[in-house]
Formats: structure tokens, sequence, C-alpha cells
């Protein structure tokens, strides 16, 4: 039997619910860290990309 192809709504809601879930993240990240509400907002739109920076800054990876 094959599988059923993902179709582009089901891409469409896994995009949007990762993007969400970056944003979000980045809001908690920020409250935790700075306490501010305009920083907050900042790294909310920038969603992962600050997730991504502030691991890289706060975490030795290795």
């Amino acid at each position: 039997m094959a599988q059923p192809a993902v179709t582009a709504d089901a891409r469409l809601r896994f995009r949007s619910v990762f993007i969400a879930a970056g944003m979000i993240l980045a809001v908690v990240i920020s409250l935790n860290h700075t306490d501010t509400m305009v920083w907050t907002i900042i790294h909310g739109a920038l969603g992962w990309l600050y997730v991504a920076y502030f691991v890289v800054t706060h975490y030795q990876l290795i």
C-alpha cells in the first residue's frame, strides 16, 4: 500500500506551528532574561533567530 502524500495544507499548518513555537519560545526566553517588554516584542518578532542566538551565546555546546 502506498502512503498518502502530504498535502499542501498539512505543510502550511506545520510551517505555521513551527514559526509560532519559535515566537513563543523567544518571548519566554526574553521575558526571563531581560524583563522588558520592548526587547520581548523585538525578540518575539525575530523568533527562531533569537532562540539560536541565545543558545549560542549563553550555553557552551562542546
